[in-house]
């Protein structure tokens, strides 16, 4: 009797664990499934040029021009564009959303943009992605300066030992690097001043370390107006270029400024 009653709680033990496992079978449909995986992102940033492609200094960017390379018609996307550095600390700059991209290699054109300056521009393709994520693809472009003038040129007036002094360069604007043919001094004195040593340094990026770029001895500065060239000169670059003349001024300092600019080429 207690054989037979075994016997029978083994036999629905067994048959409860096979009705249960294949029950749980067909509602899984068959072994679990790996997680699936979101579709890798497809798009890579190829460039970033501005229009126009040297834009000056204070001019508005008309519009940006992305190229990108697909591999396939992407979902919507939204495109931003960022400055960060220069004078404008961190800020967006063009926001284009829900932007679909087409398979292959092609530019698109973001109308509008920022004043220029230096820093550098930051690029975002932004999709939504599972669980309430983003997929990002970025690139960074620098901006570089494409010439430079003397602050002395945009209106600022120096007076110095009884002088009114103005400092130009020729060529006006010069490239990084270019050599400053001339530099233009332009004095207006309440009198007569005689052998004077004009000199002019450089001091690059305003470091302090001045290195010397020309000497114009025995000059006189005669009252009124006056234009004396002084032959030779520094490199175009960011820094201050250092007037001296003994008995007027110790050092009147002349900053370089960016007149344009344009992204720089990645290679």
């Amino acid at each position: 009797m207690r054989k037979a009653a075994y016997l029978f709680v083994l036999a629905s033990v067994l048959i409860s664990g096979t009705a249960f496992s294949a029950d749980d079978k067909g509602k899984r449909g068959g072994p679990p499934r790996p997680a699936e995986k979101p579709p890798e992102y497809s798009c890579v940033l190829l460039d970033l040029e501005t229009e126009p492609g040297v834009v000056r200094t204070g001019e508005r960017i008309h519009s940006f021009l992305l190229k990108y390379r697909c591999r396939e018609k992407t979902r919507p996307v939204d495109i931003e564009v960022w400055h960060e550095g220069g004078a404008v600390g961190k800020q967006i700059v063009k926001v284009a959303t829900d932007v679909v991209l087409e398979k292959g290699e092609h530019t698109i054109r973001l109308t509008g943009g920022d004043p220029a300056s230096g820093g550098r521009y930051v690029t975002q393709l932004k999709a939504d992605a599972p669980a309430g994520k983003k997929d990002i693809v970025r690139r960074v472009d620098d901006v570089v300066c494409t010439g430079w003038s003397l602050a002395s040129t945009h209106g600022k007036q120096n007076v110095a030992g009884g002088c009114e002094i103005g400092l130009d360069t020729e060529p006006h604007v010069f490239k990084t690097g270019e050599r400053i043919r001339k530099f233009i001094l332009k004095t207006k004195c309440d009198e007569l001043r005689t052998n004077k040593d004009i000199k002019v340094y450089f001091d690059p990026k305003g470091r302090g370390k001045k290195e010397l770029v020309t000497v114009h001895p025995d000059t006189a500065l005669r009252k009124g107006e006056q234009t004396t060239t002084l032959e030779g000169g520094g490199v175009g670059g960011e820094g201050y270029y250092v007037l001296e003349i003994p008995g007027v001024t110790t050092g009147f300092s002349f900053e370089t400024v960016c007149s344009g600019w344009t992204l720089s080429k990645k290679k």
